[in-house]
């Protein structure tokens, strides 16, 4: 019957495998060992270190030895030979353990491809919740800064509006509201082309003319209009004239 212990080693995830360095002999080896060499545990078991690392045999003596030293080691550039006789570059870290009859190295074994994929993943999965974290603080930076805008512009006593590159209202200001009589709402996203204004009051025309808007000119005080680019659609004597032509 396993040990809690033995338990534990067959258990493990990570590559493990108990050495004799001193009769070049594989003690043990735990089945993630078995899948990332690619070995039966018989066949590990019958297979010498010195075989398994024939790469890179002189780096592996001098790492067993300065494990043997101090008592633990770590390398990143030993290579092994798998079953289908394939190199496979390894990451390993080593500790001693001190048996009655013999002393023995723990070795655990990773694949250092496998390992690299995984930190270049976890560092642009790292980079990108950064990115998204300065992109939130930046986004949070233009709000503040737009809704300050939005308060200078609603606070200014001229009537103020913005269009987008398609020449669609974007923004209206309360000044420009009282001015043309619209919603900010009503205005925003409409065809600016398809409103008529309607005042008696050159100015008022004028203004929502500069907009985009047809004008109507109710010219009840029989005054010019005025030079200005902005000249009125249509020019009519009242509001009755305007019935008759709509409803015509």
């Amino acid at each position: 019957m396993l040990s809690q212990i033995e338990k534990m080693f067959f258990h493990l995830s990570e590559a493990v495998l108990l050495i004799d360095p001193y009769s070049d002999r594989i003690v043990q080896a735990n089945p993630s060992a078995q899948q990332l060499l690619g070995y039966t545990q018989k066949t590990l078991l019958e297979l010498r270190p010195s075989h398994l690392f024939t790469p890179d045999l002189a780096k592996m003596i001098s790492f067993t030895q300065a494990v043997l030293h101090r008592g633990h080691g770590w390398n990143n550039e030993l290579h092994i030979l798998n079953q289908q006789g394939e190199l496979v570059r390894l990451e390993i870290s080593a500790s001693l353990l001190h048996e009655p009859d013999a002393s023995l190295m723990i070795c655990s074994l990773r694949n250092y491809a496998q390992l690299e994929e995984l930190r270049h993943t976890t560092e642009a999965n790292s980079l990108h919740r950064e990115g998204l974290e300065r992109w939130k603080s930046i986004e949070s930076v233009f709000s503040e800064f737009e809704r300050q805008n939005q308060l200078i512009l609603n606070a200014a006593g001229e009537g103020i509006y913005g269009m987008d590159t398609e020449g669609d209202t974007t923004f209206v200001n309360a000044a420009a509201e009282r001015i043309l009589g619209w919603k900010a709402e009503e205005l925003i996203g409409l065809d600016r082309s398809s409103l008529l204004f309607v005042a008696n009051h050159a100015f008022d025309c004028i203004g929502a003319k500069s907009y985009g808007m047809r004008t109507a000119f109710i010219d009840r005080r029989k005054r010019p209009f005025g030079e200005t680019p902005h000249q009125p659609d249509l020019v009519l004597a009242d509001f009755a004239e305007l019935a008759e032509l709509m409803a015509g």
